[in-house]
């Protein structure tokens, strides 16, 4: 069976460089498949996208995509029409998603509980609840997918657009600054982890002005953490204290650990609350990382 929508892209006719238009359609098509495979993650059932290229012309470019559905475990879905169930909820929940992204410009934040529970509705509306294997979409699933789709419309120059038809339904995709990568982050947390450590801090980059984060080096993998230890961040941008490439910073490290529904980790970040002392390069020993 398949279920039939379409991406128009506008562009301006003099660009003089419209080679990286497709780049952004291969990237686009990859989100949308990306999405319906979310969609479908807890059902019985595997996606796969027919694409077509129905013309071309100057100063757009119109694609149809087709989801055709395959490999159904019968068993699990107790004799329902399947095609039909799953390919209206697909419809529905996609433009659901995709509505997010465009309704989000409007309002002052995002909220991915009130998404998760619209797509758990449209489950319901087309008794795709009945599935034994269905489940909830985690938010941390959904932040994924906006940020993915969010950060390939975020190449679009201000005289472009992108265009998501299905039937009567019309939706005008554009980078939404309100659904940034760190605050979906923070809407699909579940659980908050804070502690604080007094680590040797590897100098890879440093900060003259304050207002940035430096860059260190811990058990050889890259830190980004701001340094709050005001006193001695005036006397270092004074030169009252040297720091030269490669020493480390003796200090006390406050660190805040964010994990989703699956007790993943989302992100962790590092602020140095205290910088006890530097340490020139050779004389650098690292403790261990306590966790008690």
């Amino acid at each position: 069976m398949k279920k039939k929508f379409e991406l128009k892209i506008e562009y301006s006719k003099k660009d003089p460089n419209p080679e990286y238009i497709f780049t952004l359609i291969a990237q686009l098509i990859e989100d949308i498949k990306s999405i319906d495979e979310m969609l479908c993650e807890s059902l019985p059932v595997r996606i796969e996208n027919n694409i077509v290229l129905e013309k071309v012309e100057c100063g757009s470019i119109k694609l149809i995509l087709a989801n055709i559905l395959k490999s159904i475990d019968d068993e699990a879905l107790e004799n329902l029409n399947w095609q039909k169930i799953i390919g209206k909820y697909l419809v529905a929940s996609k433009y659901k998603f995709l509505k997010y992204l465009e309704k989000g410009n409007k309002s002052p934040k995002s909220n991915l509980e009130k998404l998760q529970s619209d797509i758990f509705q449209k489950a319901q509306k087309y008794e795709i609840s009945k599935i034994k294997q269905y489940s909830m979409i985690p938010k941390c699933k959904l932040a994924e997918n906006l940020n993915k789709i969010n950060t390939t419309i975020s190449s679009l120059a201000p005289d472009q657009s992108i265009v998501y038809r299905n039937g009567n339904q019309k939706i005008n995709l554009r980078y939404n600054d309100k659904i940034s990568k760190d605050k979906l982050e923070k809407e699909s947390t579940e659980h908050k982890l804070k502690t604080q450590n007094n680590l040797i801090l590897k100098i890879k980059k440093s900060d003259f002005l304050g207002d940035s984060q430096w860059e260190f080096k811990y058990n050889g993998r890259p830190i980004y953490a701001k340094i709050l230890d005001k006193d001695w961040l005036n006397a270092f941008q004074n030169g009252e204290i040297i720091v030269k490439p490669q020493d480390s910073l003796d200090c006390i490290v406050n660190i805040e650990t964010l994990y989703n529904e699956y007790n993943n980790e989302i992100s962790t970040t590092h602020e140095i609350s205290k910088v006890i002392n530097v340490i020139s390069e050779g004389r650098v020993i690292q403790r261990p990382l306590d966790l008690s």
